[in-house]
């Protein structure tokens, strides 16, 4: 069929090439990300087990509503006994000011976590990260005492190892309820035939509530904007790295292509390849 198929043209081409765009618009976003988290210049920051409440808190959430957990000994432990957490903390990737507090210099920053998920035979395997967008005040370093997840670390993102981006919002104290008993009555005017006289409802309150964000909640599209503001201040960085004079050759001599190279010479993280990129498999992982 060509170009000007009969069928092509009856079936809704522009569906379908808006659901390849957003594909191909989402695969790239994933590779830049993990690209990011491997590239875009971090330090890491250890808690110990029994440090921040907030963490605590966040792995069993993560563990009831997502099947992943910030634990590789799972079973609902945190981090296992006696072990810590380490968290990624990253050059903040955006600055500004605002109005509202005047004489600060806002900072925001990703924070990133490894994941974990059980699988078939309960063994704990890599699921991903857990990527947090942190607003400080410059020069604010991370401790146990202003982490605050749920309040200036609200909005993330669950990143899978394939490459699915799921943004997320995370919130503090929120008050939240199971119907414990409820009394039914035949309604024949209702869709289902039934109605609820009434209802016990035990109430309690999440101290940590992480909620997935679908792509009509507006914050999905910020958060995937971030996503994006992230990424290029990666590609930015990346692009204002000197090259070392001493790797440059002199185009006026021939090179010999038959120089043998060292088969143990590796890329070290942090470093860039002589392609000129780190993490080059990464491409290859989602098809680049």
């Amino acid at each position: 069929m060509g170009p000007e198929s009969g069928l092509t043209q009856k079936s809704f081409p522009d569906k379908v090439y808006e659901d390849f765009m957003k594909k191909e618009s989402a695969k790239e976003r994933a590779g830049g990300l993990w690209m990011a988290l491997y590239n875009y210049p971090h330090g890491k920051v250890e808690f110990a087990a029994n440090d921040v409440r907030d963490i605590r808190n966040l792995n069993v959430t993560l563990q009831r509503d997502a099947d992943v957990g910030l634990s590789p000994e799972g079973g609902g432990s945190y981090m296992g006994e006696g072990r810590g957490l380490q968290i990624d903390t990253f050059t903040p990737y955006d600055q500004h000011t605002d109005s509202h507090f005047p004489g600060m210099q806002l900072e925001t920053r990703v924070m990133a976590v490894d994941l974990y998920r059980r699988d078939a035979r309960k063994e704990e395997e890599p699921s991903g990260k857990l990527v947090l967008f942190r607003l400080s005040y410059e020069g604010e370093e991370i401790d146990k005492n202003n982490l605050r997840i749920g309040r200036n670390a609200r909005f993330g993102a669950i990143v899978g190892k394939d490459g699915d981006i799921k943004p997320i919002v995370i919130d503090r104290d929120v008050e939240d309820g199971v119907v414990a008993s409820q009394l039914i009555r035949r309604d024949p005017t209702s869709e289902k035939g039934e109605a609820v006289d009434a209802q016990v409802v035990n109430k309690f309150v999440d101290e940590i509530k992480v909620s997935h964000l679908d792509e009509n909640d507006p914050d999905y599209a910020f958060v995937l904007g971030e996503i994006e503001k992230f990424i290029d201040a990666c590609k930015a960085t990346d692009s204002n790295e000197p090259t070392d004079s001493n790797e440059s050759t002199d185009s006026s001599e021939p090179t010999d292509s038959s120089e043998p190279t060292d088969s143990n010479e590796q890329s070290q993280p942090g470093q860039k390849t002589a392609a000129g990129r780190r993490w080059p498999g990464l491409f290859k992982l989602f098809g680049f």
